[in-house]
């Protein structure tokens, strides 16, 4: 019978580089695009405690290109409990330089430099300083010290992140104007055979296959094909529908087991069958973007991937006739070797000639904004279309917008509070938190630190700026929420300010992962904020 025919191999051992050998694995998560992109960006991480050297280290080891400490204070014994990339004989010494010499040392291929400087200092002195970054990171600091970095950053377009660990919890917040995500998730081919809308090749490949002969030779995918036609010629022109008719429709494939029990392709049939339930449609997320102002109203300003979207938008709109170019990659199939490879071109036909439509529409798009109509490249254009249905722009609220607490900040909070008293929300941490910012601006100090009198007295002050914030949102705290609120609380002054190493590596693990989606446009990165619960188990994010 038939064979099964590998289509795509994890990664390559003959002909590659030193430098794809080296960073073989994570170039198979986010490609070699990706890994380039990762080698030009620039980060530079503001405070290196051990939460920001964490998150460095998870940088440097991947080969980020370029990072800059700035950071004035000195290595203290608090360091050398918390943070790895500090050592007992660099006590008093720079804590920038000593984490950016230890840093290096993990790969050659990375440059880093330090600043030894507050970098509240740096924003006030010099602003234009963080305009020359890919991410700027900020750790040990609260949301209100870290306003006008964030200010600074979103005038630029540079991608802000906040990240802090308190104790056994963590805050992370993101803030960019606009992201851009080239690749939601990793995609799998199957979702885009287009069995239930198969295009005029596709369907005259199918259509000539005998079903009532030797069914081997058909790959699964005309089984379906063929299958759902005669069930549509049947219902009106629809497919699969309810329970009834999806019932009758697996036992259609099912009688083909009687035509030859051992075909395994008839295997693939069944295992495969729900996509013959699925219509085509356009992502909810692709359906937003081409809906979008930057996508309907191009400029000479437009970035390249605002150009592709319209492209991809007058392409489905026209040429596409509903549907996204086709992607063009097959899963494996059992089938003769000859079949097989037939089936293979006739979907890498199909997707040459979209591209091809798609290039040409982007051309067009530059040459009437009277740009260079090889400004994009098709390299570029093809990147972007590898994984269309996953495109999306993800648009951050400002830190100001959130610290200024507007209706839609005001809605988010009582909503997550009120579900705090039915399921694990992380609503009680924020309010928390955001108690804390205002506690450390008016006291100077985090409650419960070493200078504190009265754990009793900071727990019963934090509670009351927890009241006053919740005041100024016109959201009340429920008798349900209050004893978690109590409770975070009681953590925070037992932890006076502290960080934990275990705390801060995961922490610095999660904010890192995020650098790098930020960074590689693949995958999408929180929006906009990440609490976790370390003593509950709970990752969470809210968007404030």
């Amino acid at each position: 019978h038939g064979v099964s025919h590998g289509v795509e191999w994890g990664g390559r051992m003959e002909g590659q580089t030193d430098k794809q050998r080296k960073y073989d694995r994570q170039i198979r998560l986010w490609g070699e695009h990706g890994q380039r992109l990762l080698e030009r960006a620039s980060v530079c991480l503001l405070h290196a405690n051990g939460l920001g050297t964490e998150l460095l280290k998870n940088l440097v080891l991947p080969a980020v290109g370029s990072f800059t400490v700035v950071d004035n204070k000195v290595v203290t014994e608090q360091d050398l409990a918390s943070n790895f990339f500090v050592a007992p004989e660099q006590l008093g010494q720079s804590r920038a330089a000593a984490v950016t010499e230890l840093l290096l040392d993990l790969n050659a291929d990375v440059r880093g430099q330090h600043v030894d400087e507050n970098p509240i200092d740096l924003v006030e002195r010099d602003p234009d300083f963080f305009g020359k970054f890919s991410v700027v990171v900020a750790c040990d600091m609260t949301l209100l010290q870290a306003r006008k970095i964030a200010a600074v950053c979103w005038s630029k377009g540079v991608c802000f992140l906040l990240v802090r660990s308190c104790g056994l919890y963590t805050h992370m917040r993101i803030a960019v104007p606009e992201h851009e995500v080239r690749e939601q998730r990793q995609t799998n081919p199957i979702d885009d055979m287009r069995i239930t809308s198969p295009f005029p090749q596709l369907e005259e490949f199918a259509n000539s296959f005998d079903l009532e002969g030797d069914v081997s030779q058909c790959p699964f995918v005309v089984l379906l094909i063929r299958l759902l036609a005669d069930f549509k010629a049947e219902h009106g022109g629809r497919i699969p529908f309810d329970t009834a008719t999806k019932d009758a429709f697996r036992s259609q494939v099912s009688r083909l087991v009687g035509l030859d029990p051992k075909a395994n392709n008839i295997e693939q049939a069944k295992q495969y069958i729900v996509h013959a339930f699925r219509p085509y449609s356009l992502p909810e997320e692709v359906q937003k973007l081409f809906a979008h102002e930057r996508c309907t109203s191009l400029s000479r300003e437009s970035t390249p991937f605002w150009v592709i979207a319209r492209a991809l938008k007058d392409f489905v709109e026209n040429e596409g006739q509903g549907t996204l170019p086709v992607e063009g990659k097959i899963p494996d199939m059992d089938a003769p070797t000859s079949v097989f490879l037939d089936t293979q071109r006739i979907y890498k036909e199909k997707a040459a000639a979209d591209r091809q439509i798609v290039v040409d529409r982007v051309r067009t798009l530059l040459k009437a904004l009277d740009r260079s109509e090889d400004e994009i490249s098709v390299g570029e254009i093809n990147l972007h279309l590898d994984t269309a249905r996953y495109m999306a722009a993800v648009h951050y609220r400002s830190v100001e917008e959130e610290l200024a607490g507007d209706r839609e900040h005001r809605q988010e909070i009582s909503s997550s509070l009120t579900m705090a008293g039915f399921c694990d929300s992380v609503a009680p941490l924020y309010v928390v938190f955001r108690a804390l910012d205002v506690f450390v601006e008016e006291r100077g100090r985090f409650p419960g630190d070493e200078t504190c009198t009265s754990t009793e007295a900071d727990q019963a002050e934090l509670k009351s700026m927890v009241i006053k914030y919740l005041q100024a949102q016109n959201v009340e705290l429920m008798a349900e929420v209050e004893p978690q609120v109590d409770d975070i609380i009681a953590e925070f002054v037992r932890f006076g300010g502290l960080e934990m190493h275990n705390v801060a590596a995961h922490a610095g693990g999660l904010a890192s992962l995020e650098v790098i989606k930020l960074i590689t446009k693949i995958l999408m990165p929180v929006n906009n904020t990440l609490l976790v619960n370390n003593i509950t188990g709970s990752i969470v994010p809210i968007k404030v």
